[in-house]
């Protein structure tokens, strides 16, 4: 149980630094890698297609803003 919350806390942080654009592939990649095992390619085929089908439906479809994370603002990125 305190593994799946120390998770979810890492991905919320993740979306609070970098934003939930960048957060969602890091997520998932890492997730996979460490708890699930798999390999390179399924992890960055499965997160890569995960993060354009929700950039796609949010951003596009249903033109929802997100905000940039608080380092990108920090930073100038």
């Amino acid at each position: 149980m305190a593994k799946y919350l120390g998770w979810l806390i890492g991905f919320v942080v993740l979306i609070w630094a970098i934003g939930i654009v960048y957060s969602i592939p890091i997520y998932i990649f890492s997730y996979m890698k460490i708890e699930g095992k798999y390999g390179w390619l399924k992890c960055g085929i499965y997160s890569a297609s995960t993060t354009v089908f929700i950039i796609i439906l949010f951003e596009y479809i249903f033109r929802v803003a997100w905000p940039e994370g608080a380092l990108i603002r920090i930073l100038n990125l």
